[in-house]
């Protein structure tokens, strides 16, 4: 009997250290932005009456920490870079899988995209799903419908060490000792950016595509079913103010940012927002901020500007 239970001891005394060691080596690899973000959601997702979804637009302008200091509200922003109506579905939809507030206030600027995700910012929805336990209830779902027919990108949403494991040249003492952010999911830029060119006005408008239509109604059937207010809103930022397609084409060209082919259109949103039953704040069009002092680039406001409208929210 001993002969046959010391062999069976080593196996799995072997296979628990390697475990132990891979476990070990993932979290020193994995990149550690999804961490620093929403770790600190993690640890009191029950305690939270608001949560702000949507892209940068939304990531850099509610500040939490700014609203529970003047407000005594408890709330976090869940925003991420670059991402679409399409996307913020699938956070939503995750989110809420550790949380049921009182109120999301969503962003929906990026609604002139009609896919699911594009190809050139396919690895954005990292940023939140890295984080996501892999037994959560709606993980593997929204990675199967955000790439239906990209075998690849499943496995390395699912299985995120595959992109991680060669991050050795990329190691910083952050990866060792890792720190929250602490600014409840926000980021704030300092900074000031002035339009380029002050007589263009507003870029031109489009309407929003079917796609953005699509996940907003069943963002829609989300909230309603968990008995969630659901505000939609359009935040200010520069090239709404001062700049046509011309001038904020020529903007990324100067500053090197690439937008891959996308050419910039605004959305006309309250068509969509009626025919949908939504309730919308458009802040694009309003005094709130200054439009020569609160923006940090083209595209988003600075820290002074997103103190304003955290303070109007």
């Amino acid at each position: 009997m001993k002969k046959i239970l010391y062999p069976v001891i080593e196996i799995l005394l072997t296979v628990l250290l390697i475990l132990s060691i891979s476990s070990i080596l993932f979290k020193i690899m994995q990149e550690k932005q999804s961490v620093r973000k929403y770790r600190e959601f993690y640890a009191a997702s029950g305690e939270y009456d608001v949560l702000f979804f949507g892209s940068s637009h939304m990531m850099q302008t509610a500040l939490p920490l700014e609203i529970w200091k003047k407000y005594g509200i408890r709330s976090y922003n869940m925003g991420n870079g670059t991402e679409n109506i399409a996307v913020s579905y699938q956070v939503i939809k995750n989110t809420l899988d550790y949380c049921t507030p009182r109120v999301i206030m969503l962003d929906i600027y990026n609604s002139f995209d009609d896919q699911k995700i594009r190809k050139e910012v396919e690895n954005m929805p990292h940023q939140f799903f890295d984080m996501v336990r892999h037994d959560s209830p709606h993980k593997t779902e929204s990675i199967y419908e955000m790439f239906p027919d990209n075998e690849r990108l499943r496995w390395n949403y699912l299985f995120d060490f595959s992109i991680y494991h060669s991050r050795w040249n990329e190691l910083s003492k952050g990866d060792f000792y890792l720190r929250d952010d602490g600014l409840g999911g926000a980021r704030f830029s300092l900074g000031s950016f002035s339009p380029r060119n002050p007589d263009n006005g507003p870029p031109d408008t489009v309407e929003m595509s079917p796609e953005a239509k699509e996940y907003l109604h069943k963002i829609k059937d989300l909230c309603e079913e968990r008995e969630i207010r659901l505000v939609c809103v359009v935040n200010p930022y520069p090239a709404w103010f001062e700049m046509s397609n011309e001038g904020f084409i020529k903007a990324v060209q100067e500053q090197s940012i690439e937008r891959a082919g996308m050419k910039f259109q605004d959305v006309d949103f309250e068509p969509a927002m009626k025919e949908l039953g939504l309730e919308f704040i458009d802040l694009r069009d309003t005094d709130i901020i200054d439009k020569y002092a609160d923006g940090f680039d083209f595209a988003h406001i600075n820290l002074c500007g997103a103190r304003k409208i955290s303070d109007f929210y």
